[in-house]
């Protein structure tokens, strides 16, 4: 009896442009993070009815003052942003981007 060698897997980094290359997929979600593909599972309820409450409050923002407009998600892009802190209930959501948007969290969540 021969004995196989081990095979050792080499871990993948994968670019921003490999992921940019992925084929379009209507049932599977996938982040880069850090160089490694992550598979995402499904968004929540809870996720799903935050995140319809932003875009409302957001689209009605753009749309008075003609700024173009907002997307649902999942789209692709790459500006963003990113939460840097746990918010209260009581405060304003703002953005620099969107100057005078003032978002209550309170109709959010």
């Amino acid at each position: 009896m021969v004995m196989g060698a081990a095979v050792t897997r080499q871990k993948v980094k994968f670019t921003y442009e490999d992921y940019k290359s992925l084929p379009a997929s209507e049932t599977k979600r996938y982040e880069l993070l850090g160089g490694e593909l992550v598979s995402l599972p499904s968004p929540s309820v809870y996720h799903q009815r935050i995140s319809r409450n932003l875009e409302f409050l957001l689209w009605r923002f753009v749309k008075e003052r003609e700024l173009g407009w907002v997307y649902d998600a999942p789209l692709f892009w790459e500006a963003g942003f990113q939460l840097e802190r746990t918010f209260q209930g009581d405060e304003t959501l703002t953005s620099p981007l969107l100057p005078g948007l003032e978002v209550p969290l309170q109709e959010v969540f």
